[in-house]
């Protein structure tokens, strides 16, 4: 993420790769390491101290580039902090070439025989549940909300941080279908580029990584419904 008015020139991290820019980030974020590997960043430029608040973003002056989620901080800081309260601009992280899958929901390879009956009948809920939640996010939302009201949580987020989450996720298609018409299947070609891109990177952290790692080593959609896609919003 950047500010526009700082650096109207930007439209892409690559433009930040081509400047002097510091961008903060949370180390050990197997991405940093792909963007300064396919020199998109230089090693020069990039900061692991990131702890996750606008301060430092704020102390510069916009002038510096920081990682975040498109789903909240473009709208909670130009929205919830008084000191910023301006737009941000961002580029995702995917759209360098990096197509990650985040926040999959995995079991143990050694539980799966065991699991195999439950994941037939829980996987397609659970896409269900996505299209629902997409179509009519509102019930869900309240519960989140009453959650984090409950448990006091120790960060800000409100109905208009939640409604533009939303928006966000399927204007980005964060929130898709995948290359058919199936919601929440893996791209096994994606999966593919993905394990490539990693295998250097983690044999060169000294990362421990099973030897000759494929697709069928990490996902399956074996359990997944065909039928249940998102139907268009436009």
């Amino acid at each position: 993420m950047w500010d526009p008015r700082a650096h109207p020139d930007w439209n892409t991290i690559s433009d930040i790769g081509q400047t002097d820019i510091k961008v903060l980030y949370f180390q050990d974020s197997p991405y940093m390491a792909y963007l300064l590997g396919s020199g998109i960043l230089r090693q020069s430029q990039v900061d692991a101290s990131y702890d996750g608040t606008p301060s430092r973003f704020v102390a510069s002056g916009g002038k510096i580039a920081v990682q975040g989620y498109a789903t909240d901080e473009p709208y909670d800081w130009a929205h919830n902090v008084p000191q910023w309260n301006k737009p941000l601009h961002y580029q995702l992280i995917d759209e360098t070439g990096y197509p990650n899958y985040a926040n999959v929901l995995s079991i143990r390879v050694r539980d799966r025989a065991r699991l195999d009956g439950c994941l037939h009948k829980l996987v397609p809920i659970l896409q269900r549940a996505q299209v629902q939640f997409a179509q009519n996010p509102a019930p869900a939302i309240a519960v989140m909300l009453s959650a984090l009201q409950a448990y006091k949580a120790p960060f800000h987020y409100d109905q208009k941080l939640a409604d533009y989450a939303v928006t966000t996720m399927l204007h980005e298609a964060i929130i898709s279908n995948g290359a058919g018409r199936t919601l929440g299947d893996f791209d096994r070609d994606r999966v593919t580029r993905l394990i490539g891109i990693l295998k250097p990177i983690l044999t060169g952290q000294n990362k421990p990584i099973k030897p000759g790692l494929s697709t069928d080593d990490v996902v399956t959609n074996a359990y997944i419904d065909a039928s249940v896609t998102l139907p268009a919003t436009k």
